[in-house]
């Protein structure tokens, strides 16, 4: 087995218009895969043979290291039984940029040969006018700076016609260390694994007439017959799903500001495989080009990452289309495809006006054909997409964001919005950019002039245009829910859902409707409660809703003191109630030593008997707090409908009528602070639902009457 370099002697070298040094620094660079020189070795002797009548050998040679059970790489060759170097495949190497193979195989594969390797050594037998001939090729980059030409050949030679036809390829001394370990690492075991891998599109396709492809391991030149791997036909799994769909090409539609569908389409298939765990590690989605997988281009598929096995193994999908074949430029295994914001950011007139399929559309249908297939991928893929949806909502999220910087399962929270919060800044700066000059813009105009209105009216509209229609969407939808809201709590003061036939609710019913519509309960969120029909304000502080007075926290710690003594245990439990275990119904926190009590009765509730409640929870409060929260101010609301204010101030003299009428209070309400602590102080209120809603109308009318306004005329 020639597994030896031989120095060069006689033959010539091949001179080539070509500066290879520049060319390989600027124009085809080294791939990022160690395995790519291989790959091409590869796919040289798949496309010159021409099925299972032919082999193709891989072996690897090594050494052993001075460390027991350490190889170290010599070299790895590649065989085959097909047509060799004759006149034609040998004219073809010496040139780049050559079509003559198809498939957009361009012979840039050799310049990979030079990246990793100081010598690729090729013996190859061919047939010439009837005859047979020998011939060795030797190709390395250091050749060019002495002989302009980085290919030698020797005098063919010719040999007996039973020879068999056939090339021998050797890779020598590997140029980076780096490259170096990794091939040390190359058994014919991982060899197999990685080429079934990489050509199983090819493999599956050619299965009926598949080369047979040896994987030998030689340690000093000795073959190890117990590492010997092969694939045929027959090793080959069938696909676990075969599926088609169609995509359209699309251009973009300068008027509409989107992309349309145009009549021109392409064809692809889906083919999913379920291999052990020794071959394949992980769910995957590959593409193909040209029967290979491709290696540097591939779709986002991080939801399978948290996909367990299905039936004891891993699934690889993999996506072939003439498509992707197209799109494959020079350097193999590397795919030109294009998003639509990647056309919409380079702003290219060019690429505006070409037609594509893009990427997000390819995911969208290769998803649905695997979600539909395996029940365990789509579960994963609804929770992924659920903890999306809850970063979007909690953080009010721009989509259009999301998809430009995508969102990878299993980011941490923190680091996936400090992604969005760098890509947000770096537009939110262009936009304040352009609405400065226009707010700037202003100072042209006269008050006094008698067109200034119009003048005005015509620098708002370009300021308007300037907000993201997203924006304006959120704007209508956020006034379209206040509508809604007070809807809402109008039919629970007439009676008037459905839900509200009959007398046979309970008290807690009746007042957890109300409860769920102004602040959903055992919630924590005032943003997201509809708290702004009795104060704007209260949406912004922190606050909780139905909780336990012991289970309340601020910043994540406890409200309340967790060291009680004996004595306080027994006060609190006097009774036999858990008076720490009562539920307000809302609790807000605005800053500092200050709290918000809000008490929400039902609508037919008599509030009065609820006085009392409303002055505990804040004595409780006033009396437990940690030192860190101790709250000295409060403020409280009890609200219901049917009770009349006189018979409030009955109850307790010390409520006074407002002058509008509308509601009673006491501006200082004395608060118990316990035997350590002194009074605190109150400020208590109570209302009804009606007088409430009629404040909140009056407050958003001018807004909600200029969003129903379009809506009206129709």
């Amino acid at each position: 087995m020639e597994n030896t370099f031989k120095e060069i002697h006689g033959g010539r070298y091949i001179p080539q218009y070509i500066d290879y040094p520049s060319m390989m620094k600027r124009h085809i660079r080294k791939h990022v895969s160690y395995m790519q020189p291989i790959y091409e070795a590869i796919s040289n002797s798949l496309e010159v043979t021409e099925g299972k009548d032919d082999t193709i050998t891989i072996r690897s040679f090594l050494h052993p290291s001075t460390f027991e059970g350490k190889y170290l790489f010599s070299s790895i060759q590649i065989e085959d039984t097909g047509i060799g170097f004759n006149k034609e495949n040998f004219e073809r190497l010496q040139r780049l940029f050559d079509e003559s193979k198809n498939c957009n195989n361009f012979g840039t594969g050799r310049i990979q040969f030079m990246h990793f390797f100081d010598k690729t050594d090729i013996y190859s037998v061919y047939k010439e006018d009837g005859k047979k001939y020998r011939k060795r090729i030797v190709l390395s980059a250091k050749f060019y700076q002495q002989h302009k030409g980085v290919i030698w050949e020797s005098a063919p030679e010719e040999v007996s016609y039973d020879t068999p036809l056939g090339t021998k390829l050797s890779f020598f001394y590997p140029l980076s260390g780096d490259d170096q370990n990794k091939y040390d690492e190359l058994s014919s075991e991982t060899l197999y694994d990685k080429v079934l891998l990489h050509y199983l599109s090819r493999f599956c396709i050619r299965k009926a007439n598949l080369q047979t492809i040896c994987f030998e391991t030689y340690i000093n030149g000795v073959l190890d017959y117990s590492k010997n791997k092969l694939i045929t036909g027959e090793t080959i799994p069938p696909a676990d799903m075969a599926e088609d769909f169609i995509l359209s090409y699309q251009v973009y539609d300068k008027a509409n500001k989107d992309f349309v569908c145009t009549n021109k389409k392409e064809h692809f298939t889906v083919n999913s495989y379920l291999l052990p765990s020794n071959i394949l590690k992980k769910n995957e989605v590959k593409m193909t080009s040209k029967d290979e997988t491709v290696e540097t281009t591939s779709l986002d598929m991080s939801f399978l990452d948290k996909t367990s096995r299905i039936d004891d193994k891993y699934m690889l999908c993999l996506v072939s289309s003439d498509y992707f074949t197209k799109r494959d430029d020079d350097e193999r295994g590397k795919l030109l495809l294009k998003s639509k914001q990647d056309i919409i950011k380079t702003n290219d007139i060019f690429e505006m006006e070409s037609s594509h399929i893009f990427v997000e559309d390819i995911r969208h249908e290769v998803v649905n054909k695997i979600t539909t297939k395996y029940p365990q991928i789509r579960k994963v893929k609804e929770d992924f997409e659920s903890e999306l949806e809850r970063l979007v909502e909690y953080f009010a999220l721009d989509r259009n964001i999301i998809d430009t910087i995508g969102y990878k399962y299993g980011e941490t929270t923190e680091s996936f919005l400090r992604r969005y919060k760098s890509y947000n800044a770096e537009i939110s700066a262009k936009k304040d950019a352009n609405m400065s000059i226009m707010l700037d813009s202003l100072r042209t105009l006269n008050p006094i002039e008698k067109n200034f209105k119009q003048k005005f009216n015509a620098k708002v509209r370009e300021i308007s245009k300037l907000i993201p229609e997203k924006n304006r969407a959120e704007i209508s939808t956020y006034l379209a829910s206040r509508k809604a809201a007070m809807t809402m709590l109008e039919y629970i003061i007439n009676r008037q859902l459905e839900i509200q036939d009959g007398e046979s609710r309970t008290r807690r019913d009746k007042e957890r409707i109300i409860h769920e519509l102004l602040f959903k309960q055992r919630t924590t969120n005032a943003m997201e409660s509809n708290l702004w029909i009795l104060n704007e304000d209260f949406i912004h502080y922190k606050g909780v809703s139905e909780g336990r007075l012991r289970d309340i926290r601020i910043n994540g710690e406890l409200l309340l003191r967790e060291d009680l003594t004996e004595e306080e245990e027994q006060q609190l439990k006097s009774h036999h109630h858990d008076e720490l275990g009562k539920r307000t119904d809302v609790l807000l926190f605005p800053e500092e030593h200050k709290c918000i009590i809000i008490e929400l009765k039902s609508a037919t509730a008599d509030v009065t008997k609820f006085l009392n409640q409303v002055v505990d929870y804040a004595g409780l409060i006033r009396q437990y707090a940690k030192d860190k929260f101790e709250i000295t101010n409060f403020y409280a609301y009890l609200v219901g409908e049917s009770f009349n204010f006189e018979s409030i101030i009955r109850h307790n003299p010390n409520f006074v009528e407002s002058p509008y009428l509308d509601y009673v209070y006491i501006p200082d309400q004395k608060i118990y602070g316990g035997k350590h602590r002194e009074k605190g102080t109150m400020y208590f209120e109570v209302l009804k639902y009606s007088s409430l809603l009629e404040r909140a109308k009056i407050r958003n009318s001018v807004m909600i009457d200029k969003l129903l306004e379009n809506y009206d005329s129709n």
